[in-house]
């Protein structure tokens, strides 16, 4: 006869002791940023970027038309939904008449509000200290107020549909075209001159390099309120053209530095125009001690945050690094 098998009583079941299980809130990321808005670039730099960022400053107003729906948008395109409303980067903008303009007489506009959120929420922190610019002749605290009321707070911004969250937790407006100096801060007297897309601004420093002072000589900075330079304009006249162009560009510069600049003073020249070959050349003429920035595009965002990390504005930054 087969064995029949035995059937174990189960054992009764111990009570388990409930486990606490604390799940820890990740800590906001901290830190600086520097933006640069400009009328046709916005060059973005923190504290932990190697190299500064480029995104186009150009927009539109948009509409629910989205030509690339959940396919993957291509680099520099975005459709953007911020307060109730919705704008058009990069290729949508061919989609849209309704484009944004930059000649404005504040930067506290639309328009260059948005740059700065884009470039917080794409490569900013949770927690953000930053400093951006205004051209040297709105350098008012009426123009600062405007700026820094629209970027102080909570914001929330979509982003190809993707919801960014981030808080500007202070705000420091510097003027443009002088706070370039302070990526390289050379010794001497030297001319900064930038050639922008709206406006032309211009400034001279002192580096003392017997004490190590270095500072700005405020009565011989200004802007030349005029529409500067669009580079594509430039890039789509002919040789012939172009070259008149150059000739009444640099003419009308020069006649504005003069006051304030001896033809030979060392200058440094940067700014979109300065990628110009012809406008170079043409302003070496003029000054031959000019010399053209290293990176001419991202210079002036490299001395915003080489001044941000001065006791002038957040300190060093080793203060805003996330404690291990």
């Amino acid at each position: 006869m087969a064995q029949q098998a035995v059937r174990k009583k189960s054992e009764p079941k111990q009570p388990v002791e409930p486990v606490n299980i604390i799940v820890e809130e990740a800590e906001p990321s901290i830190g600086i940023i520097a933006v640069d808005n400009g009328g046709f670039n916005t060059k973005i730099l923190t504290q932990d970027m190697d190299k500064p960022v480029i995104m186009s400053s150009k927009k539109g107003f948009g509409s629910s038309y989205d030509p690339f729906g959940t396919a993957k948008y291509p680099d520099g395109t975005y459709r953007v939904s911020w307060n109730n409303k919705t704008y058009f980067f990069g290729l949508l903008l061919n989609s849209t008449r309704r484009h944004l303009s930059s000649f404005t007489p504040t930067k506290s506009t639309d328009y260059f509000v948005l740059s700065i959120l884009m470039g917080t929420a794409l490569y900013g922190y949770d927690i953000n200290y930053l400093i951006t610019t205004t051209p040297y002749s709105r350098y008012s605290e009426e123009e600062m107020s405007l700026i820094i009321g629209r970027l102080i707070g909570d914001h929330e911004i979509n982003i190809n549909g993707s919801i960014y969250k981030f808080k500007i937790e202070e705000c420091y407006v510097a003027p443009e075209a002088i706070i370039a100096s302070y990526a390289i801060k050379p010794w001497g007297k030297h001319r900064w001159v930038d050639l922008g897309s709206r406006t032309v601004g211009f400034g001279t420093t002192f580096g003392d390099q017997d004490t190590g002072f270095f500072y700005p000589i405020w009565d011989e900075c200004d802007t030349i309120e005029k529409e500067g330079l669009d580079i594509r304009s430039v890039l789509d006249k002919e040789q012939d053209e172009l070259k008149e162009y150059v000739k009444e560009y640099i003419e009308n510069i020069y006649n504005e530095l003069s006051p304030f600049f001896d033809d030979n003073d060392p200058m440094t020249i940067f700014g979109g125009g300065a990628l110009v070959p012809e406008i170079a050349e043409e302003m070496k003429v003029r000054f031959p001690n000019m010399d053209v920035a290293e990176d001419p595009l991202t210079i002036q965002v490299r001395g915003l945050m080489e001044y941000a990390l001065t006791s002038d504005v957040y300190g060093s930054d080793e203060e805003y690094v996330e404690e291990e």
